[in-house]
This record gives C-alpha cells, structure tokens and sequence, in this order.
C-alpha cells in the first residue's frame, strides 16, 4: 500500500459540531454504502463496585426503545433496509455504530441519534434484558477463560480501581440495578461534548457534516460531567498467584503479567514490537514457538498489549492441561526473562516488524474497519498522519528498544498469575 493511498491529514476531513463533539468524514466512493462509528463518555470508570455492569446495562438499554419508535419497530426498520445499528459500552466510552446503503443514511442516522439521546427505557425490556444479562454472566462465571482473566484483573490492579472489576459487572450487582439507576447514568454521564464520531463510506463530507449537526449538535450534557476516580496503579513488588477452582473442566487456563501502558505513551511502539516478538508473531511468537510446538505445554498461548486511556495490562496468555500449568507457567516466565535479558536479534526483528506493517492493509480494507481505526486515532489523539507514520515508527524500534521496554514493564519477579479450572 502506497503511503499516498493511505488516509491521511489531507484527506480526512474534521469540524467540531455546535456541542464540541469531534466530527471525522472519510470519502471512499468504491461502494453505495456507509458507516458511522461514535464514542463518547460513559464507560465503567464512571460506576463503583458496587454498581459493576451498570455502564454496560445503560448502553444495551438504548436500542430497546426510544421516543418515537418501539423496540420492536426499531427492529423491524432496521431490518428491513438490511441496515445494523448497535451500542456498547467498555471501560471509558459508550459506542454507537450503523451501516447501511446510502439510500438509507436519514433514516438510519434518526434511529441510531434517537436511541442514543432520547431512549425511554421501558420496563418490559429492562426486566427481559436483566433476564439475559444474569444468564449470560451465569455462563461467563463457568468458563475457565472469562474467570482467569477476571482474577488477573482483580490481582493486578488496587480494590477500588475500576479495571479491577469486569465491564459487564457481578450477578449480584446487576440483580440489584434498578431502572431510575439506568435512567440516571444516562442523564448524568452520558456526554456528547466530549465524543467523536465518525464517518466512512460513499458520503459527500459537507452533505454528511450536515446531517451530523442535526442529528448530534444540539444534544448537550445535563448536568455536570461524572467525575472519573484515580486511575494510577502502584507496581507490584511481589509475585501475586491464585487458582480458581472450576469442577468438571478438562482445561485450564492462566493469564500472567502486570499492568504496563496506557496508549497515548510513547513507549507503546517499542512495546507493541516486543510483544509481537514475544507472543505474536507466526505461530504467535516465542511463546507459541516454545511452550506450544517445541514443549507441547499447552493449546493455545499467546500475549497481549493491552490499550486504554488507563495503564493497561502485558499478558501472556495460555490454554493448557491442568497437570503442565506449572510447566507451561515456568517457560513462559523463561521466555520473558530471555526478552529482557538478551537482544533481539536482526532478522527476527525485522520480521516482526514486517508482520505488524504487512497487517496494515487489512485494518482498512473495509469501511467499517477504516472508521474503526478513525477513531482510535480521534479517540486518543494518535495525530491524523498515524496511518501513513506507522511503519516508519515500528521500523525505528531498535533491538536497544525492545530490551528497555522489556526490562521496565515486564517482571519475572513481580507479576500477577490467574489460573482457572479443576
């Protein structure tokens, strides 16, 4: 892909509509359709233990009616032009999002700005959605690889830190959510002032910003913004393990780490090679090469860079027989180790370097995926030429880079261990 081809501060098109919200448009007239993806405030920071999945019952509560349609005739609307609107919710934002043809961009952007700022909340559904919601956490409580990643969170981070709790929340918790709580999130935290959204399809720019600004412009925040809790996180200073006891499961699972970066750092880059080299990459890295086709240790096992606006956590990650997890537990903290202590070298740099480049293209090959990669970039101010400059970046990390990265977020000494199963 030729850098000219890639979307850049020439050709992504940007206005503040009259409430502050950031509007992106991309022009890509290959095909009669669009999308359009948003963020704005109203994620799980904003809840307290106590009210953990209240955040993610709010936003799935937005398609379930709205002043002037049903839930029933949202579905049957949206359904009938072969269109999708959906909501979600994660640690710091609500998301929005719709695709149709453009034919269908008023009538799929009125749903979709209705339900987002005008929901009613109707008690029917909120009893049937709780019903859903309770079954659904009922199943994630029973599954090795949900409650793993639960305990590493609950072990890395401090009680009252939000990351510390699932985004969906607790059983009891939800069970004891009511309807004025939802409605109140909603009033108090939901604010568009603060939010980016973004389109991507075949649209003229200034025929879309204007129809951006009725739909959007004039919703404003009612009240004061929530205000978001300490989000810092002390290091550990120790090894921290627990194994969660899941009778009946032929399998266990176990996440092993700490709390790293957030995304906007800039040692995100040389991170983000390291852990290419470490548990992506091929088979997915040394870890894959190692502890899966050399040692036959596990089933899968991978690590993952997390990003957020909060530090986030560097994990590997492992499927394996309950009787190898010791074994497979020591030669992943041997491969990390080794990452920390002995230069990469050349060649497989380069190659990991070329897989995280190469990959590339597949992040913008559809609308949906352009927008989605548009909007991180609003979302946490990567600049509008990060596109064209990510493979400039990832090629300057150095074997010295990846050493210094190693070393300063990763831990064979203090790190966190969560394991799940019989």
């Amino acid at each position: 892909m030729k850098s000219h081809s890639i979307p850049g501060p020439e050709n992504i098109v940007r206005r503040r509509l009259s409430n502050g919200m950031l509007a992106v448009v991309y022009e890509n007239h290959s095909l009669p359709t669009w999308v359009i993806n948003g963020l704005i405030p109203g994620g799980s920071v904003l809840e307290t233990r106590e009210t953990a999945g209240l955040a993610a019952l709010t936003a799935q509560m937005l398609q379930r009616g709205n002043v002037r349609y049903t839930f029933e005739e949202i579905n049957e609307r949206v359904e009938s032009l072969g269109a999708s609107v959906s909501f979600g919710s994660g640690r710091h934002s609500v998301s929005f999002a719709a695709k149709s043809l453009v034919e269908d961009v008023d009538t799929v952007l009125e749903i979709l700005s209705l339900s987002l700022r005008q929901p009613t909340f109707p008690e029917d559904q909120f009893v049937l959605l709780k019903g859903q919601i309770l079954t659904a956490l009922q199943e994630r409580d029973m599954d090795t690889q949900s409650v793993a990643d639960m305990t590493f969170d609950r072990l890395a981070y401090p009680e009252t830190h939000p990351y510390s709790w699932p985004a969906d929340g607790y059983r009891e918790a939800i069970e004891e959510l009511s309807l004025d709580q939802v409605r109140d999130f909603h009033d108090r935290c939901y604010r568009p002032e603060s939010g980016v959204v973004v389109v991507v399809g075949d649209v003229m720019a200034d025929e879309m910003f204007g129809r951006l600004e009725r739909a959007f412009g004039d919703w404003r925040g009612h009240t004061e913004p929530c205000p978001e809790p300490d989000l810092s996180v002390p290091p550990l200073d120790k090894a921290l393990r627990e194994h969660v006891a899941l009778p009946d499961k032929m399998q266990a699972d176990l996440v092993l780490g700490r709390v790293a970066l957030d995304r906007k750092h800039p040692d995100y880059f040389p991170a983000a090679v390291a852990n290419t080299v470490l548990g992506r990459f091929g088979m997915m890295g040394r870890l894959g090469e190692r502890v899966r086709e050399q040692q036959g240790l596990a089933y899968y096992v991978y690590s993952s860079l997390e990003a957020n606006s909060a530090p986030s956590p560097w994990i590997a990650i492992a499927g394996v027989n309950p009787a190898n997890v010791d074994l497979a537990v020591a030669s992943i903290l041997e491969e990390i180790e080794r990452l920390r202590t002995e230069p990469v070298p050349d060649e497989e740099l380069t190659d990991s370097q070329a897989f995280i480049v190469g990959s590339m293209p597949l992040r913008l090959e559809t609308n949906a995926a352009m927008a989605r990669s548009l909007l991180d970039m609003a979302w946490y101010d990567l600049g509008w030429d990060y596109l064209q400059r990510l493979g400039e970046r990832v090629r300057a990390v150095t074997p010295d880079d990846v050493l210094r990265v190693a070393r300063k977020y990763l831990s064979t000494e203090a790190y966190a261990l969560a394991i799940a199963g019989p």
